[in-house]
């Protein structure tokens, strides 16, 4: 026989400190996260969106200009829809993928009448609304 010193595999992270991070961890539900990433839409509708020289329109202003422009007003309105959908612990994923898409064909058609130079052009709103659309289409599938 031989005297061999037995070693137990043992965490190390201690026991206490363990819990700790579980207990402050946070977790979002795909609710919560489509409530945020729609109320970011209604925000970056409010904020510039394009620089004209010395005017920064904002999605609101574009909106109002009317014409093929007034399409823009169905991002805040679908948007806020998505919110009170998730608020009222209603079903949230259909709206919720109109919602992320819109955004997005906004900035597809603003490119094709634009031609790329409006990529150079585009204002913290603008961006702030791909980035929310984008996270909701990301959200949309654990959504109930």
């Amino acid at each position: 026989m031989t005297n061999e010193p037995q070693t137990t595999e043992t965490s190390s992270t201690p026991p206490r400190l363990n819990a700790e991070i579980e207990q402050n961890s946070i977790s979002m539900t795909p609710t919560a996260a489509a409530n945020i990433s729609s109320a970011a839409l209604i925000a970056g509708f409010f904020l510039p969106w394009i620089n004209f020289l010395i005017v920064k329109p904002s999605g609101f202003n574009l909106a109002a200009q009317g014409g093929k422009m007034a399409i823009l007003w169905a991002i805040p309105m679908f948007a806020l829809i998505t919110l009170l959908a998730g608020i009222s612990k209603n079903s949230q994923r259909g709206v919720a993928q109109v919602t992320g898409v819109l955004p997005i064909v906004a900035l597809g058609a603003g490119l094709y009448d634009m031609n790329t130079s409006l990529l150079e052009a585009l204002q913290f709103g603008a961006y702030l609304s791909v980035i929310a659309g984008i996270a909701l289409l990301a959200i949309t599938p654990r959504l109930k």
